[in-house]
């Protein structure tokens, strides 16, 4: 779904400002992140750029997701 909002942009002058899907494509990473800050992990702050370097190269949501269930899923094998 496309938004068109006009944005002001001085006395006499307006901008369209396009909202697509950024909004939608922000919240996976930080339902993510969510989940990872109530994890009790060694080096945590290293997972976390990990997962927000997968983010910035464009990575789709479900790889970066994947990626966080595997560290998720071998760190409470390794606590058994």
């Amino acid at each position: 779904m496309t938004q068109t909002n006009v944005v002001e942009n001085g006395p006499d002058s307006s901008i369209l400002e396009t909202t697509q899907h950024n909004h939608r494509t922000r919240v996976p990473i930080n339902r993510i992140l969510e989940r990872l800050s109530q994890l009790e992990l060694p080096e945590k702050e290293h997972f976390e750029s990990y997962l927000r370097y997968k983010w910035r190269a464009n990575h789709k949501p479900r790889t970066i997701d994947s990626s966080f269930t595997s560290i998720h899923v071998n760190e409470n094998e390794t606590l058994l």
